[in-house]
């Protein structure tokens, strides 16, 4: 039987390990870490990128907008069913809304500006 100390100290070790485990790095061969970074969607049908989502904007079906991410920009599609009334609701923002999946679809990423 392990006494209370050695049950926090395993308890802490465990821990730590499984923090270790599903920390999203890769070991350099210095033996540091540095954080690993997703792949960059393929681009989008479309020439340049969309303006900026904003939300409480007014969208139409089929509407695109772009989200920026560290390192590259994501465009999105307004569904073009009735539910593309809440795409410029909070709740509904593309890739952070918790309720984005029902309304806005990944068309790719994107790269400069749309011609006006």
């Amino acid at each position: 039987m392990m006494n209370y100390a050695a049950r926090a100290i395993y308890s802490l070790f465990t821990l730590a390990s499984i923090a270790t485990y599903v920390s999203p790095t890769t070991a350099n061969p210095m033996g540091a870490t540095t954080p690993t970074i997703p792949p960059i969607p393929p681009a989008w049908n479309g020439e340049g990128c969309p303006m900026a989502f904003t939300s409480g904007a007014m969208y139409g079906a089929g509407d695109t907008v772009s989200v920026a991410k560290p390192g590259y920009t994501l465009v999105y599609a307004c569904t073009t069913s009735a539910n593309y009334v809440f795409c410029g609701m909070s709740g509904f923002e593309p890739n952070a809304g918790l309720y984005a999946d029902i309304v806005w679809t990944i068309l790719g990423s994107c790269m400069g500006n749309i011609s006006p």
